[in-house]
């Protein structure tokens, strides 16, 4: 059951997919399509729950459940990830590469580089301990909205530098 970003709960569960490269508008409005096509089936233990996808800065693709109706069980979770294998072949996307980190420029640019070049970009000035990173590892709505974008020196990130 599909609804609006507003109406999902703070305590919500939240998993976050990252794209190695920008899509594109026209490829984020037949993702969002597939997507909320998902999210209208989607059930655990029978029981359909208030649920929400959007993608965030043509990079994230990030869904909500609201477990306090029903607990979002493994056989829900696992269909969920059988929908993103679905994504990634049906659009030649890559969503679930864990080993790639994405900051926000110094124009406030999303960019991304592999988690083994951070120390690097670091050494080079191109990152410091100030650049925002996203903490994709989030597991709340209420997580999402105050502690996804942290800056590089309070992420855990920063072990890598």
């Amino acid at each position: 059951m599909i609804v609006h970003y507003e109406g999902i709960s703070g305590d919500a569960k939240v998993w976050i997919f990252q794209a190695k490269e920008l899509i594109s508008d026209e490829l984020i409005s037949k993702i969002e399509y597939d997507l909320h096509a998902f999210l209208d089936e989607w059930v655990s233990h029978k029981e359909q729950f208030p649920s929400f996808a959007g993608i965030f800065y043509r990079k994230f693709l990030v869904l909500i459940a609201d477990n306090s109706i029903t607990h979002i069980g493994g056989c829900s979770q696992d269909s969920m990830m059988h929908h993103i294998d679905y994504l990634e072949n049906k659009y030649n996307i890559i969503l679930k590469d864990r080993t790639q980190v994405a900051y926000l420029d110094t124009e406030n640019n999303v960019r991304s580089l592999h988690l083994n070049d951070l120390k690097g970009a670091f050494e080079e000035g191109i990152i410091d301990k100030s650049t925002i990173v996203f903490d994709n590892l989030v597991k709340t709505k209420h997580d999402f909205e105050t502690s996804w974008k942290k800056s590089l020196s309070e992420s855990w990130h920063m072990r890598f530098v």
